[in-house]
């Protein structure tokens, strides 16, 4: 009998296609954000030409710029990754400190009641009528705390994550020196 021998999968390895995709849609994303900010939106006809309603109030339109800043620095990060290759403890303080700011962000912005249109959730269940017993205003405030906590439980996973690796790194053996 022959065993055959399976390469070792190293956990601590960043392969290059992931930060390359990411990347890639942030970028994306960026452009999408900026070109047309109020994005999510109902065009309605009226008589008198058309009417957009968008989703977001002024408040998503005085957070745009933070948006991208902690997108810049989501890109940042996925160079980073990219050039070192594999999780060190460097990598990993750089990733919890580079992913801070669009945490923050994402709560301050969400946190705040008023960041959808009201109007927009009106328009939604006045298009869709649907037999429910929550008005537009209790639509946007559920959707609210419904992106605030998947916010914060992607935040708390994605931190556990590199807290992982942190401690995994701590924990291993010293790699053999060089001459010794």
């Amino acid at each position: 009998m022959s065993s055959k021998t399976r390469p070792v999968r190293d956990p601590l390895r960043i392969k290059p296609a992931e930060p390359i995709v990411s990347i890639l849609f942030t970028l994306i994303f960026l452009g999408l954000l900026n070109a047309s900010p109020d994005l999510g939106r109902f065009i309605r006809l009226q008589i008198d030409g058309q009417a957009a309603i968008p989703l977001f109030s002024a408040v998503y339109g005085a957070a745009l710029p933070w948006i991208n800043m902690s997108l810049l620095a989501s890109i940042l990060l996925d160079i980073i990754k990219l050039s070192a290759g594999s999780w060190t403890l460097p990598v990993t303080g750089t990733h919890l400190l580079l992913k801070l700011p669009g945490f923050l962000v994402g709560v301050w912005l969400f946190a705040n009641p008023a960041v959808f249109n009201g109007a927009f959730f009106t328009t939604f269940q006045a298009l869709f009528p649907v037999d429910s017993p929550m008005s537009p205003a209790e639509a946007s405030e559920l959707t609210r705390k419904i992106v605030l906590g998947i916010i914060i439980f992607g935040y708390v996973i994605d931190t556990l994550t590199a807290g992982s690796k942190a401690v995994r790194l701590l924990l291993a053996p010293p790699a053999p020196q060089a001459g010794i």
